[in-house]
């Protein structure tokens, strides 16, 4: 059977809302994006991230992690879009993964990528070295992966890094639950529902009470969760 990790779930709306990245990052991204230079020539820039279903412009969980991943190393961390596509092609042909960004454990000093290799960590391109003391961890502590190492669930941001970042797992996303779409962390209890009855009327603090949840969590995911759709 089919890993329901790598099965076309998502429209890019659908990214764009969950993961809290502009529409037209995700189609960018994804899709690539033709333009003209001050020129007037035509230009394309290609995609960074191979959507499962292309011709539906369809994306899957596994393309949802890519995504996340991206975004933190781009908008978070600032780390040059060169690199991100240096890394990428370099761990596709020497190291044989199909899917870096979501596959590969990645760490960032906020201007390279590195993996581990042998307690070390070492740049896409094996020129430079790093202590563990100058290497970011954040973001990689948001995905839950199996013994080798592909990604289970996500548990994507609710606000920037920057604002908060030791901001808890409230939200989490499993492509074997509720159909992939997000719930609150641990409880399996839909996002949507939540946000669909508060926008209806109903109080956070009666939401919190029905299911037996903190009412601070249950206003924060309502309210950003609302601000995104």
């Amino acid at each position: 059977m089919s890993d329901v990790r790598n099965m076309p779930a998502y429209t890019p709306g659908d990214a764009a809302r969950y993961l809290h990245i502009p529409l037209s990052t995700v189609r960018c991204w994804c899709f690539g994006q033709s333009y003209k230079d001050s020129e007037g020539r035509d230009k394309y820039l290609p995609p960074v991230i191979t959507p499962v279903d292309k011709r539906n412009k369809l994306l899957s969980f596994t393309n949802l992690v890519e995504l996340h991943v991206l975004s933190l190393t781009r908008r978070e961390y600032k780390v040059p879009m060169p690199i991100v596509r240096k890394t990428i092609e370099f761990l596709g042909k020497e190291l044989g993964v199909k899917r870096p960004l979501a596959e590969q454990q990645l760490f960032t000093d906020r201007m390279d990528l590195f993996v581990e290799q042998l307690g070390d960590f070492m740049s896409a391109s094996g020129s430079r070295q790093l202590q563990p003391r100058d290497i970011v961890h954040g973001y990689l502590e948001r995905i839950e992966r199996d013994k080798l190492g592909a990604p289970l669930k996500l548990y994507p941001l609710v606000r920037s890094l920057k604002d908060d970042p030791q901001q808890a797992q409230v939200i989490e996303i499993d492509p074997n639950i509720a159909f992939g779409r997000p719930v609150l962390a641990h409880t399996g209890i839909p996002i949507a529902s939540l946000v669909q009855r508060w926008q209806a009327g109903e109080s956070i603090a009666s939401l919190a009470a029905d299911y037996e949840q903190p009412a601070d969590v249950v206003e924060e995911v309502v309210r950003t969760s609302s601000r995104a759709a």
